[in-house]
């Protein structure tokens, strides 16, 4: 049983979606969860994608920020068109089909036992709402992680790295190349996503393979938060869309 206390994000008060909800969990299974996590970091640390820097020891926003500018800077000492499209998953904690999830898990190699204990932490998950000095009644859930226990972080880091292993190979994606180094084609802090390139037909199949892969675990994208940046680009065929709705762009 964990009780959720919805946290006010922005906009309208009144609004569901415009609060986070924070489980408060008991404290055997906070003491469980950290205890698999302490067991399983190391063995996640050897697999995860360098271009993700969420939830990661020694990693934070600022070094894709610091990465970011570097490309974007040096890209423009040479005049290289650049596009950066930034996207941004609805709902991501709550949304993950866990089905998906364990099959992930599985996937990328977690010890059975631990994968038994993670999916009795969910078992018949329960939970109530505490809001105005109140508990709403009871309701079951069956989808997402929680947001507030240790391990949450660490599961769905485990997801973003399946969508994205499952769509760049896919979709031939190039990246782009900062002086004459390795090609890098994203970055990624949680569920904010980065994609790197200069060709919009392959950044538009890039698009396509990820919602089809994000669609699997049940999520999908905020269409409000994803942008286009374009910098140094002289061409005209710039228009990426996603979902059938066209992308808000800016140049630089």
């Amino acid at each position: 049983m964990s009780t959720v206390i919805p946290i006010f994000k922005k906009g309208t008060r009144t609004l569901c979606v415009n609060h986070r909800g924070a489980s408060l969990l008991a404290v055997a299974a906070k003491v469980l969860s950290g205890l698999i996590l302490r067991r399983l970091t190391e063995h996640r640390e050897r697999q995860i994608r360098e271009n993700q820097a969420g939830f990661r020891l020694a990693r934070g926003c600022i070094d894709h920020i610091f990465t970011l500018r570097q490309i974007l800077e040096q890209r423009h000492c040479f005049q290289q068109p650049t596009m950066v499209v930034f996207l941004d998953l609805k709902a991501a904690f709550d949304s993950v089909d866990r089905q998906a999830l364990w099959q992930c898990l599985w996937s990328k190699g977690v010890p059975h036992k631990f994968l038994t204990l993670i999916k009795a932490l969910y078992a018949n998950s329960r939970g109530r709402v505490h809001v105005y000095g109140k508990l709403s009644p009871e309701f079951t859930t069956s989808s997402g992680v929680r947001q507030g226990c240790p391990l949450s972080p660490f599961l769905f880091n485990f997801v973003i790295d399946t969508i994205m292993e499952d769509s760049l190979p896919a979709s031939n994606a190039r990246g782009v190349e900062v002086v004459h180094g390795p090609s890098l084609t994203d970055i990624e802090y949680a569920d904010d996503i980065a994609l790197l390139g200069s060709d919009p037909v392959v950044m538009q199949t890039i698009l396509t393979n990820l919602n089809k892969s994000a669609s699997r675990f049940g999520m999908r994208f905020t269409l409000a938060k994803c942008k286009v940046l374009l910098q140094d680009w002289m061409g005209s065929n710039s228009h990426i869309a996603h979902s059938w709705q066209r992308l808000g762009d800016f140049q630089t």
